[in-house]
């Protein structure tokens, strides 16, 4: 075997006839050395071994409670809730727990669609609702929908309104209707909702039931440019006999609204038209707010009927629109009416905001210098109901005030009379830009206007002459006559 082994070794077979240097030359040259030498040479040095897998981060949005989580998914959009799940393994949960829910006409769109007041995909957008509400794991306490697609969808909204009011979990709910040309019809699930707190209403159409079933503990009730009639006003007012704030901004069609809330403490009204607002019973009443916004153009329409714009070609004119409101409704008697039923509740503060847009037509029958002086309005209003109820009036004179000043009576009874009042602001137009003047090249029509501006600035000093002169009723009211 050894010998074999030799033999096979041609560098041992001629060890004998080499020398001892020589042998180790031919080992190192060998076949077999080469083949070993190279494979140590191309022998990979070791490889470090495998990494440890990395620990995963900190989920630390998990850790947050529930209502925290709630408080940060409320502020972003639906259409990010599913990008967004990545962060907290308690994303998806917590989402299809989110007490209140807010959808818009952009709501659903692309994220590069521009325009978020517009709907980009009507399809879409109801699809996408359907999934959110869908995957609901609780009711929605609170619901904020704003589209004009309530009004191209009608028999869609009326299912999901239907869903969501029966779910005995609503608390609030505010409904805006976006469109310009038509009132959405509020569906009867509305009305019989039991559970809710909060109710408000933008440029819907009201049709109250008469079995009226629902409402009962609404404490929160806001109507906004809603179409309705005296009666259905008055029912829904009354079926709220919880309710503690009461806002009426800009009613159309009704005339006489009647006020029975046992529980109100706050009240807002703002009239874009003359309206009788009776105040039956209110006896917890603290605050009350007026604001009187006659001659408002873009709050005028459809003040009548329950037709909408595109079906009615005469509805711009304005001026024979608000002439025939003044004949069948006393604008000073309304005003009058209202402030003296004040003098039977409780209320501790007042608020007066009147902006008279148009009254020299509006008082042809009394004379026009003064039509409404100090003691005009001593005849016809209980000072009892101001002395220790206004605490701010503003008065925006915005046109009026240099063609009479017709409701400086007004507050210079309210200046004598209220005790405990805090501010009067009385606003009057900005005279005419000197800018204007100096650049028409007509001299005769320069100098009238010059003449004009003179006369108007004459009036404004003579009007803040006449309030520093007045007898005021407290002595810390402060009186400010300001252009806007």
């Amino acid at each position: 075997m050894a010998s074999k082994s030799f033999r096979d070794c041609p560098c041992i077979a001629f060890s004998k006839f080499l020398s001892h240097s020589q042998i180790a030359q031919a080992l190192l040259n060998s076949p077999m050395e080469q083949t070993q030498s190279e494979a140590k040479r191309a022998r990979p040095s070791p490889s470090p071994p495998p990494p440890q897998a990395a620990e995963p981060e900190e989920d630390r949005l998990s850790a947050l409670d529930n209502a925290t989580l709630h408080a940060i998914l409320a502020r972003l959009p639906l259409r990010d809730a599913a990008a967004t799940i990545v962060l907290s393994r308690r994303w998806p949960r917590v989402f299809a727990t989110l007490p209140r829910l807010r959808v818009g006409c952009g709501t659903f769109n692309r994220r590069g669609y521009l325009d978020d007041d517009h709907c980009e995909d009507n399809d879409r957008w109801l699809d996408a609702l359907d999934c959110v509400l869908a995957s609901r794991a609780a009711p929605v306490s609170a619901f904020d929908v704003g589209t004009k697609l309530m009004c191209e969808e009608v028999g869609w909204f009326a299912d999901l309104f239907s869903e969501i009011c029966g779910s005995g979990g609503l608390r609030e709910l505010c409904i805006s209707n976006d469109s310009l040309i038509d009132c959405y019809n509020v569906p009867s699930p509305v009305y019989n909702c039991q559970t809710l707190t909060s109710l408000e209403l933008y440029c819907c159409r009201l049709q109250v039931p008469r079995n009226l079933s629902g409402l009962r503990a609404v404490r929160s009730l806001h109507l906004g440019v809603v179409v309705a009639t005296d009666a259905d006003v008055r029912r829904m007012i009354s079926q709220c006999q919880a309710m503690e704030r009461l806002v009426l901004d800009d009613i159309r069609k009704a005339r006489n609204i009647v006020i029975r809330a046992p529980s109100l403490e706050k009240l807002e009204i703002n009239l874009f038209r003359p309206q009788r607002i009776a105040l039956k019973k209110a006896p917890r009443l603290d605050s009350v707010k007026l604001g009187l916004f006659y001659g408002s153009a873009h709050d005028s329409e459809d003040t009548d009927g329950d037709h909408s714009m595109s079906e009615s070609d005469d509805i711009f004119n304005f001026g024979e629109m608000e002439e025939r409101e003044h004949q069948q409704m006393d604008e000073i008697g309304n005003l009058l009416a209202f402030l003296g039923a004040l003098g039977r509740f409780k209320s501790k503060t007042l608020s007066l905001k009147l902006n008279r847009e148009y009254s020299k037509d509006r008082y042809d029958d009394v004379d026009y210098r003064h039509p409404l002086a100090a003691e005009f309005c001593e005849r016809q209003i209980d000072a009892e109901c101001l002395q220790n109820h206004l605490s701010t009036v503003t008065f925006d004179m915005s046109n009026s005030f240099f063609d009479g000043c017709p409701c400086l009576g007004l507050a210079q009874f309210l200046a004598m009379n209220a005790r405990v009042l805090k501010r009067m602001s009385i606003k009057y137009r900005r005279l005419v830009d000197v800018q204007h003047e100096e650049s028409d090249d007509d001299p005769v029509h320069k100098a009238m206007l010059q003449t004009e501006r003179r006369e108007k600035e004459a009036m404004v000093e003579a009007a803040r002459r006449e309030l520093h002169n007045w007898t005021r009723a407290s002595l810390d009211v402060r009186l400010e006559l300001c252009p806007c």
